[in-house]
């Protein structure tokens, strides 16, 4: 295996052109009901909101998350210039009340820019959105333009058990390639962790924070720069988790960051932690991640 410098060598994508911090939403009601094993009940909650933790979660994330206050509290050529949110509520929520905090502190925040392609990955009622006429009146303050053309049905869509990877992987693709066309240097983006680990093969933990470069190369690079599946996943790189951080690549060229100890964060963590390396490798492939070989490897 290549070192990290040599690989970043090789790859004509290595220069960031974008600073991206992403964003899981703040525990939802349906994530209170399935850590209390009512899994059923959880899915089947239209749409959840946050969570009275939730909403602390995300009121708290400017002061409790160093990476996020550096993406609204920095200087002004060096904070964000535009929030990408998921439509579905939790993390419309989440959006707004991080803001609403930095707004607090005096900081002139972003607009909110609600994006389809966000969206989380199930289709049990719990991952699945509400109309475009249902969310405008309830959060007056993000744009909702890119919803308009799919108004009614932007939400419908085949789940990750239905077939629908295929799908999933293209909305990845689309969003990188509509985020790499975007003027804004600087972008903040709140999503969902199933999302997060089919974009980003990294597994977020509820108001999880962690920067990432997002590398942009034209679509006429030459073939062998771009070789894999999912070219399109050799476009980011992780550059700050909040915990000690242990980072190697996949077999795809892709790098993936685990912290904590041991190394993994959120859903896996907890796997491996209460059922073992067995039973969070088998939650690592059901997400479509590549479970690290993390017991034979160092800090890089």
């Amino acid at each position: 295996m290549l070192p990290p410098k040599a690989r970043r060598a090789l790859d004509p994508c290595q220069r960031p052109s974008k600073r991206v911090w992403c964003v899981r939403h703040g525990q939802a009601e349906h994530n209170v009901l399935m850590d209390q094993g009512r899994s059923q009940e959880g899915r089947n909650l239209p749409d959840p909101h946050l969570s009275s933790d939730g909403i602390r979660q995300a009121r708290s994330i400017v002061e409790e998350s160093p990476i996020f206050r550096s993406a609204l509290c920095s200087r002004p050529n060096e904070c964000a210039e535009l929030v990408v949110s998921s439509p579905c509520w939790r993390a419309l929520q989440t959006a707004r009340e991080a803001c609403n905090a930095a707004r607090a502190l005096g900081v002139k925040v972003p607009r909110i820019l609600a994006h389809p392609d966000l969206q989380e990955c199930g289709e049990y009622p719990c991952d699945t959105g509400q109309p475009l006429s249902v969310l405008q009146p309830e959060f007056p303050e993000v744009d909702f333009s890119l919803l308009a053309p799919c108004a009614n049905d932007w939400f419908i869509k085949p789940g990750v058990k239905s077939g629908g990877i295929p799908l999933l992987l293209k909305r990845c693709e689309n969003f990188t390639d509509w985020l790499a066309s975007r003027p804004e240097a600087r972008v903040v983006v709140v999503a969902h962790s199933t999302l997060f680990a089919f974009m980003l093969e990294v597994d977020f933990a509820n108001c999880e924070v962690i920067e990432v470069g997002h590398l942009w190369a034209p679509r006429a690079a030459a073939p062998e720069a771009v070789e894999g599946p999912e070219p399109w996943r050799r476009r980011w790189r992780i550059e700050q988790a909040a915990d000690r951080v242990v980072p190697f690549y996949s077999s795809k060229g892709t790098r993936i960051t685990m912290h904590g100890s041991p190394p993994l964060s959120g859903t896996l963590k907890t796997c491996y932690e209460v059922r073992g390396e067995r039973s969070a490798k088998a939650t690592a492939q059901r997400a479509g991640m590549e479970f690290p070989l993390w017991m034979s490897m160092g800090v890089a």
